[in-house]
């Protein structure tokens, strides 16, 4: 048996949102998982990085960062104003490529927020990561090589502690946290720039998310059309982890949408 890593990024703010929107707001909330055998990192690593110098070239001739921290940014790659951008398009597909070559598996929660009677921040972020948590406990029961996992979540400044010490008062303090026996020790928080995982599922937190907004959320004031992504949904589907047997009577799914707006 193995170890397989999940990592963990955000898409969107989990913070309170005006109707209609201001400048930098967003009405839903993405927290996004992408499974990757943690044998193959190096792997992984080389593979991205080939991706980035293809398809970035001249962004990277542009700064003096090393190629491998050099990171495409999922906002950027979703932003409206890119929508003719071709060449990010066809760095979407073949990154996800990529990933289906390495049998990656992917993972969200997404949170339609209420601007009336908002959300904790913090809750939204916890709840997002204890719902995500479990899908991933299910898929390492049921793999037949990954039995055991670990998670390495992006650094949020002044934020790491309490999603940490959330997950662990959920891991001992209630019966179904105590349940997930195949996920090793608290979550590890890392510099993106440092590890490609954290670089890709960014990328794909990203589409997850545009595509999210434009279903959930077209018609809040203020808001951006995302129609130029939805090219890309197909492909993130293929990814999305899928249970093979029932739980309580359902197949469990990668994805999963929290409505708080009533």
């Amino acid at each position: 048996m193995s170890t397989c890593v999940l990592y963990v990024d955000e898409s969107g703010g989990a913070v309170r949102h005006d109707v209609p929107l201001k400048n930098g707001q967003t009405p839903i909330f993405t927290l996004s998982g992408l499974v990757f055998p943690l044998e193959e990192w190096r792997n992984i690593d080389r593979d991205h990085l080939t991706l980035k110098k293809k398809f970035f070239a001249h962004e990277l001739s542009k700064t003096r960062k090393r190629p491998e921290h050099y990171e495409v940014k999922g906002n950027t790659l979703a932003s409206p104003r890119n929508k003719n951008s071709r060449h990010r398009h066809v760095y979407i597909k073949e990154l996800c490529d990529m990933v289906s070559r390495f049998e990656g598996k992917l993972f969200c929660v997404t949170t339609i927020k209420d601007p009336y009677q908002p959300t904790s921040a913090t809750s939204i972020y916890t709840m997002s990561f204890q719902y995500m948590v479990e899908r991933f406990n299910i898929y390492l029961s049921e793999h037949p090589v990954f039995n055991k996992g670990i998670i390495i979540a992006d650094r949020t400044i002044g934020f790491d502690w309490k999603v940490a010490s959330s997950h662990m008062s959920f891991i001992f303090g209630s019966e179904t946290g105590r349940q997930l026996t195949n996920i090793y020790e608290a979550p590890l928080f890392a510099d993106s720039r440092l590890t490609a995982g954290l670089q890709i599922v960014d990328n794909l937190s990203s589409i997850i998310f545009a595509n999210h907004y434009k279903y959930h959320c077209h018609e809040v004031e203020g808001g951006h059309s995302y129609e130029h992504m939805v090219q890309h949904w197909e492909k993130i589907r293929s990814l999305e982890f899928k249970s093979k047997r029932l739980y309580e009577g359902y197949i469990r799914y990668g994805f999963k949408t929290l409505k708080h707006y009533r």
